[in-house]
């Protein structure tokens, strides 16, 4: 009778045993199953999301097309602007000299890095920049350059912004850009609207390597930017300036000189005028407001 009763026990031990066993075959089988799945089938879509975590992509902005009058005279160009960046060195907090750094910093562009200073510190253990100043001008550079001949916190990086050096001159015929999204502009009037595909050029590439701090490690240029062409205008800005000064400001109205061989257009007024360079930056709703009457 125990005999049979510890063959009972053996017989139920077994069968939670095998069924176990088999419980564990089925989930390795499960398991080797979708690895196999993942790596035939989409071992492309994870390769391609490996090289996204330390492969980055920057547009790199094209200079846009210059536009002269008859007798090669600039009338809408591009003009450097030099920005100054603190980039991050992985450190957890800022450096007595780091500090001492900013503060001269402060002295040089006239502007105070208090809320920039908080800011720093949260990306310093990050491989990342933040700006500290736009449009730095020549006197302030040289003086950066002197003082950071080599410092890796302290980056300046120049970009083109658009000059339209006659200001309200043919402001018309010419036109001017308006903002479309961060750091972009599209023609908005005129000329710089209807050229607007010639003028803007191709915006390149470049590929970097970054790690898992944010570092960049690498970089390449995978496509050239290509420069916007240049227009040629019949317009004479010396002929215009001369044809400005002797139309009164406080008057409304228009004047059209013309070559009568050619049918060409020397000089193209319309009162009221405006300054182009206005709207190459954000404006006030005030001077919006001036500008519509």
């Amino acid at each position: 009778m125990r005999q049979n009763k510890i063959k009972v026990i053996f017989q139920d031990k077994q069968k939670k045993l095998e069924k176990t066993v088999f419980i564990f075959y089925l989930f390795s089988c499960i398991a080797i199953g979708r690895l196999f799945f993942l790596q035939s089938h989409l071992a492309d879509f994870f390769k391609q999301k490996s090289k996204k975590n330390f492969l980055r992509t920057e547009k790199i902005c094209s200079p846009r097309g210059n536009i002269f009058d008859k007798n090669k005279l600039l009338v809408a160009t591009n003009r450097p602007v030099n920005n100054l960046f603190w980039y991050g060195s992985g450190n957890q907090c800022l450096s007595e000299k780091q500090k001492s750094d900013l503060v001269k910093l402060e002295k040089i562009i006239g502007k105070s890095l208090i809320e920039e200073e908080k800011k720093i510190k949260n990306i310093e253990k990050q491989f990342k920049k933040i700006p500290l100043a736009t449009d730095v001008t020549f006197a302030q550079l040289s003086q950066i350059a002197e003082l950071f001949p080599n410092n890796k916190n302290i980056i300046i990086e120049t970009t083109f912004e658009r000059f339209y050096p006659y200001n309200y001159l043919a402001c018309h015929i010419i036109g001017y850009l308006g903002i479309i999204n961060y750091n972009q502009q599209q023609g908005r009037m005129g000329l710089e609207k209807l050229f607007e595909e010639s003028l803007k050029g191709k915006t390149g590439m470049m590929l970097k390597t970054i790690n898992s701090l944010g570092r960049n490690l690498e970089q390449k240029e995978i496509k050239n930017a290509i420069a916007g062409k240049d227009i040629t205008l019949t317009i004479d800005m010396q002929l215009q300036k001369i044809s400005e000064s002797y139309f009164p400001h406080d008057q409304k109205g228009a004047l059209i000189i013309m070559d009568t061989n050619t049918g060409a257009l020397l000089t193209i007024i319309s009162r009221p005028s405006f300054d182009p360079n206005v709207f190459l930056s954000p404006i006030l709703f005030n001077d919006w407001q001036k500008l519509q009457e």
